[in-house]
């Protein structure tokens, strides 16, 4: 059986399908996923979360926030 260890970034969050909605396991072709969300990624979404320049990034980034 294969792992993947797999580091995500912000853009995913922001302009690409939620985490739960990408199929992880045939996207890597492996048996198990451990996905990764470091610090630095939190602190990007929530300065995007609280900028004033678009409103949907603002709603993705708190959404995103949310789940995680």
């Amino acid at each position: 059986m294969t792992t993947k260890v797999s580091f995500v970034d912000t853009n995913l969050f922001l302009h690409f399908p939620t985490l739960d909605q990408i199929d992880w396991l045939d996207l890597l072709r492996c048996d198990y996923v451990v996905i990764i969300v470091t610090a630095t990624v939190i602190r990007e979404l929530n300065r995007h979360k609280d900028a004033p320049v678009s409103f949907k990034l603002r709603e993705r980034a708190a959404s995103s926030l949310k789940k995680l």
